[in-house]
């Protein structure tokens, strides 16, 4: 029994000494904070009052539609003697609700659609050993490093997308599109999520970054910028 017991302590103390060195490869990394923006709370404002004004107009519709055909304002004559008839009015009064709530639609897609690629910060990938010893000191950035950007979806909530940087292409002829996400790398994306069922970590493709506006580490976005750009120069040679 004693030996037993010796070499059950035994496995367990190697599974101890094993388990850091097994998980160093993929949790043994910090995200530094290295670019905000100060309109988050602006860009997240109009997205919620775009929606809500669509919410409101698509709940309203139905039930002014269901007042309009109740038998209390048919009994009234409301709607056969405020226009020329009770097929016209309806007729008017229906286009003019659908025409509201299709207005409100567009409007809420454009600004989805403008604002989802909006940058609000930046979280560069620094190994804990790194960060641990020089604190102080940029970490050296290159092509091969880790980025997470955060971005609002539809429902103003926050979506990050953890992508490298030989992965992002510079977008030179939009004032509202900084980078894009290279196709390759979102079809390779897509065929492992059909066939392996791996979860996508990258979740948007296009970001819009506040480059006036935003703070930072100006070192470090210095040094990204530079090198996705350059990044982009070489794939057009």
């Amino acid at each position: 029994m004693s030996i037993r017991i010796i070499n059950i302590k035994q496995i367990t103390q190697a599974l101890h000494c094993i388990r850091p060195y097994s998980t160093n490869t993929i949790n043994n990394v910090e995200k530094k904070l290295i670019y905000t923006s100060p309109n988050v709370g602006l860009v997240k404002l109009v997205k919620k009052f775009s929606l809500s004004t669509l919410g409101i107009s698509a709940i309203a519709t139905p039930a002014v539609m269901y007042f309009w055909q109740s038998p209390a304002v048919q009994a009234a004559e409301v709607n056969s003697t405020m226009f020329i008839g009770e097929s016209l009015t309806h007729y008017v009064f229906t286009q003019m609700l659908l025409s509201a709530v299709m207005a409100s639609a567009c409007s809420t897609g454009a600004l989805s659609f403008l604002l989802s690629p909006y940058v609000n910060s930046i979280y560069l990938h620094v190994p804990q050993q790194h960060h641990q010893n020089n604190s102080k000191r940029s970490p050296a950035i290159s092509p091969n490093s880790v980025i997470s950007i955060d971005t609002l979806d539809l429902f103003a909530r926050r979506r990050t997308t953890t992508v490298h940087l030989k992965d992002l292409k510079p977008v030179a002829s939009s004032s509202f599109m900084t980078w894009t996400v290279n196709k390759r790398v979102l079809e390779k994306q897509y065929a492992l999520e059909q066939s392996k069922g791996i979860k996508p970590m990258i979740n948007q493709h296009r970001f819009w970054l506040d480059q006036r506006n935003g703070m930072g580490d100006r070192d470090a976005m210095s040094s990204i910028l530079r090198i996705v750009h350059e990044q982009g120069r070489q794939r057009m040679i």
